[in-house]
């Protein structure tokens, strides 16, 4: 019920809605490797947002919707998560990030609109870099989540996505010493 209510709530306001934590696409054809690696893209570049900002919205959770634009659900035919899952986590590595997708049936059209959901990054885990070579993403490269666009992290973005895997959340511990017997 959330999903089809953001998926009409985006579609009023189309492009306009796209922030680090929201993508819009009118249409990807996932029969095609090219447009599977745009969501490879986008799982990226949503884990590689720091933590504080992410959490602004939808809880830290990054969604990609594919089949709106302004004024139009037209949605895409629908595929198995397998066929999706195999391209995408050649460039996401064993160890990437984690995410999911739903459908979101559309009436009187066998399209669904797909909406990918990417979880929320954390304090204590560094930068995930791209895996493999693609059409528009390279191996080893680091990419954000920035408003409206999702591209390669610069120097001292990249700097923060370290730091950020280099802070590890501190616990507050208390102990003590003592000596039993004799010395």
């Amino acid at each position: 019920m959330a999903a089809t209510n953001l998926v009409a709530a985006v579609a009023k306001l189309g492009d306009l809605a796209e922030r680090h934590y929201l993508e819009l696409k009118s249409s990807l054809d996932l029969s095609q490797k090219k447009d599977k690696e745009k969501i490879a893209k986008f799982i990226l570049g949503a884990a590689n947002r720091m933590p504080d900002i992410a959490q602004s919205a939808f809880e830290g959770v990054a969604v990609m919707i594919v089949g709106v634009a302004k004024g139009q659900v037209e949605g895409i035919p629908p595929v198995e998560m397998m066929d999706i899952s195999k391209v995408v986590q050649k460039f996401l590595g064993a160890d990437g990030p984690r995410w999911d997708v739903l459908w979101v049936p559309l009436e009187d059209s066998t399209n669904q609109v797909l909406v990918v959901l990417v979880d929320p990054p954390v304090v204590g885990r560094g930068p995930f870099p791209c895996r493999a070579h693609g059409d528009s993403l390279t191996d080893g490269r680091v990419y954000i989540r920035a408003e409206g666009e999702t591209r390669e992290a610069s120097s001292d973005e990249l700097d923060l996505l370290i730091q950020r895997g280099n802070t590890a959340s501190r616990l507050d511990l208390d102990f003590s010493v003592e000596v039993l017997g004799q010395c």
